[in-house]
């Protein structure tokens, strides 16, 4: 069986290889500032391609940060967003 990612895949865990979570497995989600722990954690674009962001932004790995996926779907393609 062969098993094919797809480009983002292979971003999001070449993101996770060079970030790994704290030792209890956590990262800090900058949005609400709260714990997510990396069973729960997406990755979020932080300037967002969906909104006129450039398309070489989806898979570069400075322009993303770990999230909650409430979060993340509550930011959605806003920059700079805040919870709260």
């Amino acid at each position: 069986m062969v098993c094919i990612m797809s480009e983002w895949d292979k971003t999001k865990r070449k993101w996770k290889n060079m970030n790994p979570p704290d030792y209890k497995g956590y990262y800090r989600c900058p949005i609400c500032n709260i714990d997510v722990h990396e069973s729960e954690m997406v990755l979020d674009h932080i300037e967002p391609v969906g909104m006129g962001g450039s398309p070489s932004k989806k898979n570069n790995l400075k322009n993303l940060q770990p999230a909650h996926w409430g979060c993340n779907s509550e930011k959605g393609s806003k920059r700079n967003y805040k919870h709260g």
